[in-house]
């Protein structure tokens, strides 16, 4: 995959294109962000790889969100929120609001669940997992 910076309207254009290839023209979807942020991602971060994806991930959000914006979770042993990535905070977001909470191990689990009871449909959250809901910039 090619990780070199464009612009948010570029990769729009390509998300529209990729969007229309696979049948999904005219959905519309929740569009959630989990980042693994135990230590061996540290690399990533640094590099800015990390940045990267969440544009392009942005790119698809504002296609398919209705809002435009997407929620970010980060978790490694630990799960936080970071805020929400917008078109107009996207420019360093995951160095501000993610980057800071790099280090320590990865738990899958309670990061799904803390997800799931926040954004899950069904009573009990996706795939009846329940956890309490995270607050703003807390540890869960």
């Amino acid at each position: 995959m090619n990780f070199q910076k464009r612009p948010l309207l570029d990769l729009e254009k390509d998300a529209n294109r990729a969007i229309g290839i696979v049948g999904l023209t005219g959905r519309s979807f929740d569009v959630v962000g989990v980042l693994d942020v135990s230590g061996s991602m540290d690399h990533e971060y640094r590099s800015g790889q990390v940045q990267l994806a969440a544009d392009r991930v942005l790119a698809l959000a504002r296609r398919f969100d209705d809002n435009g914006a997407v929620p970010i979770y980060a978790f490694h042993h630990s799960v936080y929120t970071c805020g929400e990535l917008t078109a107009q905070n996207a420019d360093g977001f995951i160095s501000r609001n993610v980057q800071p909470y790099v280090g320590g191990s990865t738990r899958y689990a309670p990061a799904m669940a803390a997800v799931a009871e926040r954004h899950g449909k069904a009573k009990g959250g996706i795939l009846g997992l329940g956890a309490k809901k995270p607050k703003d910039a807390t540890v869960v």
